[in-house]
């Protein structure tokens, strides 16, 4: 379907940016949210209806009372009434089931190991992608199933014929994803990840074993109420993949754990910004995503993306 002349007026600056083929995939695709309606939610659906996303199908989605969700409300409803009010032209509907729904990509917020690989199979299942993003106070997580993701992207290259001038380059590769499942059981990493982990003096780095031990992702889990069972359970997940025992500082453990629970506005928009971009590069399939998973400590702010 092609883009009407309203519309490329109203997506001039981004039409000059991705292209026309690249927004008209954007405002074809059709994106199911299912989760926990927090900040990072609306942060992320309020850049996506403003970028022109087409269609969004609500699964699922469970209310949290918290009066900090100040940019659309902390309703459902009223959610679902400001993304029409931001852009006239998006499609917003609550689906009960996922049968026979068409889509090009899930994005799910706040939810538990078990649904999030669920969710995944689900999508494998129907070729779709998968993005799942988790947020505990100042640090979050981001694992991203793009399957095998397609992509142009452009850059700058010495001509053959003359060094002096540069030349525009237009290339297609592919990037290829694997199920999120992966990153809850890893094996030792390889010798450069590891590398890359103990030489960085940021404390996002520790955040890896944090999220990745196959009982941290849980919000309900019973390492939540005991730091110092989260301290055991992080250094044997350190142990696992090749890290030292005790990688992760008892002080870290401790603050992550007191963090369960919190929504704060602002780590939403910064997570949900940074979420919003990569969910944008799928769906445009313009330039490379990351691939895999990021972790993000929002104090820094700083993230550590791991390929």
């Amino acid at each position: 379907m092609n883009l009407s002349e309203d519309e490329t007026k109203l997506y001039d600056r981004q039409l000059r940016l991705f292209g026309i083929e690249s927004q008209q995939k954007i405002r074809n695709a059709r994106v199911v949210i299912v989760g926990k309606l927090n900040s990072t939610m609306q942060e992320v659906l309020k850049n996506l209806v403003l970028v022109g996303v087409g269609s969004f199908l609500f699964y699922k989605v469970t209310e949290i009372e918290d009066e900090h969700l100040t940019l659309f409300g902390a309703s459902l409803e009223s959610t679902l009434e400001h993304m029409r009010t931001l852009n006239h032209s998006v499609k917003v509907e609550k689906v009960l089931h996922m049968d026979d729904i068409d889509y090009k990509i899930m994005l799910a917020f706040g939810l538990e190991k078990n649904e999030v690989i669920n969710l995944n199979n689900l999508c494998r299942q129907r070729d779709a992608q998968f993005v799942a993003c988790d947020v505990k106070g100042t640090y979050a997580a981001i694992l991203i199933d793009g399957l095998n993701h397609q992509f142009v992207t452009e850059y700058k290259r010495k001509s053959e014929s003359n060094k002096d001038v540069e030349v525009d380059v237009i290339e297609t590769r592919k990037e290829i994803y694997e199920h999120v499942k992966k990153i809850f059981n890893l094996k030792p990493l390889g010798a450069e990840i590891l590398k890359k982990l103990k030489r960085s003096t940021n404390l996002f780095s520790p955040l890896v074993p944090l999220f990745i031990g196959n009982e941290i992702l849980s919000t309900r889990s019973a390492y939540w109420n005991d730091s110092d069972n989260l301290v055991l359970s992080t250094s044997s997940e350190c142990l696992k993949i090749g890290l030292p025992g005790d990688f992760v500082p008892k002080e870290l453990a401790e603050h992550f754990q007191s963090s369960e629970g919190l929504d704060i506005p602002f780590v939403g928009a910064l997570v949900g910004g940074l979420l919003s971009q990569e969910v944008i590069k799928l769906i445009s399939e313009r330039d490379p995503p990351a691939n895999y998973g990021i972790f993000i400590n929002s104090m820094e702010p700083s993230a550590f993306i791991l390929q």
